[in-house]
């Protein structure tokens, strides 16, 4: 009986402690008083909370709550957290370095706030964590490198940040990674070549930032990938052809730097692309015949490059394209028959095409179609 007792005392003061850990952090996260009070008394009855079968809170959801304040220090006092979402308020100040404590997270979603500050280096202490989103904040400051030893991680989710510095190679160490999310930052450095090792990732978002140097070759080992964004940098240098190897890509947009050199005929292997983005660079050359071998491109842009010679024929083999955008060039030839059915918008405006016009275009969705500033004649 005395043991029966103590058991049952102990676990009435655990729940009295979680009771009053709770209180102050809907406290400070803007609660009413009252509201807070109650929902801290029997937590696993309100909605956004879900107990573990020790009576312990595991799912903490307020996302989307109309929050203000902090992000409270005693949420690392929950030392039985899963998950732990905030998103969608209106949360302000630092990432408290005390959720490196909670040791059991799995998920933290702390996107679409008003957070300041840097990530903690302590996050990297969540040695279960496979999601974490900061995205859409105002977060500054270097990525720290230990989060390359979050060896659970499958999503990383950063972007729209004010982030700065070089993208940590120690990333390349987090094997279980499905998608990295760093866009719309102040990123500067290189590509890390190590980022080729994350052979589970499908999602690879780098625009908007201020990268430089060359694409690495070794992102042809990313086998998985279905989506590369790596528009708006200062990228230079030849465009790799082992990115023809991604073939379980869906998108692939490097436009808005400095790439030269001529287009891959590679990329033309790519049988799951659907949107290609190449426009705005200094690319060369001809764009390749090998084009005409993709299966659902939809929309396919080389504008704005110094791309010279014929538009190739086999463009017009393109049956589900819908958008061609050749403008600012130097083509100086088209003659293509197209019979896409779903092409709406062909725009080569903007080039040297000369002489007498000789295209067919069987396209019945055809809404824009802009040859102007060139010296075709009609036929």
């Amino acid at each position: 009986m005395m043991y029966g007792s103590l058991v049952a005392a102990v676990v009435m003061m655990a729940s009295s402690v979680q009771e009053t850990q709770l209180e102050q952090v809907l406290l400070k996260l803007g609660m009413a008083p009252e509201r807070a009070k109650a929902t801290a008394t029997q937590p696993c009855f309100f909605p956004g909370f879900l107990c573990n079968e020790d009576g312990y809170i595991s799912h903490l959801d307020l996302g989307f709550s109309h929050l203000a304040g902090e992000v409270p220090a005693e949420l690392g006092n929950l030392s039985h957290l899963e998950d732990l979402s905030l998103q969608s308020n209106q949360l302000r100040g630092p990432i408290p370095t005390e959720l490196g404590r909670l040791k059991h997270l799995k998920r933290l979603n702390l996107g679409q706030n008003h957070l300041s500050g840097s990530i903690p280096s302590e996050l990297s202490q969540l040695k279960s964590l496979a999601w974490l989103d900061v995205a859409q904040n105002h977060l500054t400051g270097p990525l720290a490198a230990e989060l390359g030893t979050l060896e659970q991680l499958e999503g990383l989710s950063a972007y729209n940040n004010q982030l700065t510095g070089p993208i940590p190679p120690e990333l390349g160490q987090l094997m279980r990674l499905h998608e990295l999310g760093l866009s719309e930052n102040q990123l500067t450095g290189r590509i890390p070549g190590e980022l080729g090792r994350l052979k589970n990732l499908e999602s690879l978002s780098l625009d908007h930032n201020q990268l430089t140097g060359e694409i690495p070759h070794e992102l042809r080992l990313l086998k998985r990938l279905e989506l590369l964004d790596l528009s708006r940098n200062q990228l230079s240098g030849a465009l790799p052809p082992e990115l023809g190897e991604l073939e379980h890509l869906d998108l692939f947009a490097a436009h808005g730097n400095q790439l030269s050199g001529a287009i891959p005929a590679a990329l033309g292997k790519l049988q799951k692309l659907k949107y290609l983005y190449l426009n705005q660079n200094q690319f060369t050359g001809e764009i390749p015949p090998e084009f005409g071998q993709f299966k659902v491109m939809e929309s396919l842009s080389v504008s704005r490059n110094l791309l010279t010679g014929e538009i190739p024929r086999e463009l017009g083999q393109l049956e589900n394209l819908q958008e061609l955008f050749l403008y600012s060039n130097r083509f100086t030839t088209i003659s293509v028959a197209f019979n896409s059915s779903a092409l709406r918008l062909l725009d080569a405006s903007r080039n040297h095409l000369r002489g007498v016009l000789v295209m067919q275009l069987m396209t019945p969705k055809l809404q824009i179609l802009d040859l102007s500033h060139n010296k075709l004649a009609g036929e």
